[in-house]
């Protein structure tokens, strides 16, 4: 017995591959800024933190290090959503202190 039953599924579950990734670099501070604009495209995007602060990455302008964020990266680390479920909308960031570089990519297809 299959775990899944067959279908007549014709598509490819394979994404497009991305042919136009996007890279950036942004300096971030203590007031929320944006630091990728709304795309509908999107198929994934990461960020890296270079710097010795704590990043918080909300979905509105008002994230803070302790609300509206859907994550922390701390010092010197990648976060990566490269999920079916990808956001398409803006993403903000806020820093623990002024002057945190971050390098952010993101694939488009």
């Amino acid at each position: 017995m299959a775990l899944y039953p067959s279908s007549n599924f014709t598509g490819s579950l394979i994404p497009t591959p991305s042919t136009n990734p996007v890279v950036a670099s942004a300096t971030i501070g203590t007031s929320s800024s944006q630091i990728l604009a709304a795309n509908a495209t999107r198929q994934s995007f990461s960020v890296y933190n270079n710097s010795n602060r704590t990043i918080a990455l909300g979905f509105v302008t008002g994230v803070t290090l302790t609300a509206n964020y859907f994550t922390l990266i701390p010092a010197n680390a990648l976060y990566e959503w490269s999920q079916e479920a990808i956001p398409t909308g803006a993403i903000f960031a806020i820093a623990s202190g002024a002057n945190a570089a971050v390098q952010i990519s993101e694939l488009n297809p």
